[in-house]
């Protein structure tokens, strides 16, 4: 039993526009980028909520 190797997938075809439309799909995931992408999320996340405080004021209700 250990000799059979498992049975391998047949190659996928796709054609060029999936590969345009779905790239995170043929792509290998950029660390850099996806860095990138978490710091400017939690920078705009604290920016609206930096914005929501500063007008509302500490005691205002919402």
């Amino acid at each position: 039993m250990s000799d059979k190797e498992p049975p391998k997938r047949p190659p996928v075809t796709s054609t060029t526009l999936f590969r345009v439309l779905n790239p995170e799909l043929f792509l290998r995931p950029n660390k850099y980028v996806m860095a990138f992408g978490l710091g400017a999320l939690t920078l705009s996340l604290g920016f609206v909520w930096w914005q929501s405080e500063g007008q509302l004021g500490p005691n205002s209700r919402c």
